[in-house]
């Protein structure tokens, strides 16, 4: 994208303060879970719904992710893996839903 007389590095450079100016607009607005009971087996299919206001962004400019793993005994999250969630559908006012599904790598308590 970069040319020798820098016309090159406008598209990054706008693409990049248009972000930075939208970033603290965007919100998630709600995160929603299925297909998992309290005793989560290996191999389990957890569905994850998450509906995100970007507000003056796109889909395009983001990558919505979930982060789950397993509670130690502090409550603490460990052995983190996180996975990007596919925009699913587009609503009015710059309102998105993102959802995937999560093959779970472990049983027992997760977050």
């Amino acid at each position: 994208m970069l040319n020798d007389d820098d016309a090159g590095a406008a598209k990054p450079a706008a693409w990049k303060k248009r972000v930075k100016t939208g970033w603290p607009s965007v919100r998630v607005e709600q995160v929603e879970s299925s297909g998992v009971g309290d005793a989560a087996e290996v191999g389990a299919l957890l569905r994850v719904r998450a509906f995100v206001s970007l507000a003056e962004l796109t889909a395009d400019d983001v990558h919505v992710q979930v982060l789950h793993g397993k509670f130690d005994s502090n409550d603490v999250l460990t052995g983190v893996t996180v996975e990007d969630l596919d925009l699913a559908e587009s609503y009015d006012g710059g309102r998105y839903r993102f959802g995937g599904p999560i093959v779970l790598d472990r049983g027992g308590a997760f977050g």
